[in-house]
């Protein structure tokens, strides 16, 4: 498998480091029908009824949409707050990750009782994943899973990932 991203450390006034992504080619171009496969496979070892497929602005739509059409699941993305239309009945969350705050908006769906999978191309700190979580149960559903290309392996959380940080190089 191919190296999607190229990572550098730095460290800017937080207690812990911070990790500055770089990518070296196009989103479009990092995204392989072989390695949206595996990520279908990954979710299918665990899961063969899953309802709905969520995935954060900007990058996971694009991995969401792949997997998502694999899986023959609908996929409901989760936006940055104020890029869905003023007239959108959506749900709005505002949380606080480890480096900054984060607000996303979903456009309300019932979904009461309906198993959901989070996909994305990266997995830090969890901040995104567990305001996506907050979401869907807003909504009555049920997001435990995460499952990303690249999990960089700064919080303890369990993420099904296909590559992590230990196996990049990073200057």
């Amino acid at each position: 498998m191919k190296i999607l991203c190229h990572i550098e450390k730095s460290t800017i006034n937080y207690s812990k480091e911070e990790l500055q992504f770089k990518m070296h080619s196009s989103p479009l171009e990092t995204i392989t029908l072989e390695e949206s496969i595996a990520l279908k496979d990954k979710i299918l070892e665990k899961y063969n009824d899953i309802d709905y497929i969520i995935s954060p602005d900007a990058r996971g739509f694009l991995w969401g949409t792949y997997v998502a059409a694999l899986l023959e699941k609908p996929l409901i993305p989760v936006r940055k707050h104020g890029k869905l239309p003023p007239s959108c009945v959506m749900t709005t969350i505002s949380d606080k990750t480890e480096y900054s705050n984060i607000e996303l908006d979903i456009p309300i769906a019932d979904l009461t009782n309906k198993k959901c999978i989070f996909i994305d191309d990266v997995y830090a700190t969890g901040g995104t994943f567990k305001a996506c979580q907050k979401l869907v149960e807003q909504n009555g559903g049920i997001l435990n899973d995460a499952y990303v290309v690249l999990d960089i392996l700064i919080s303890q959380d369990e993420v099904n990932s296909l590559i992590t940080s230990n196996d990049i190089k990073i200057d």
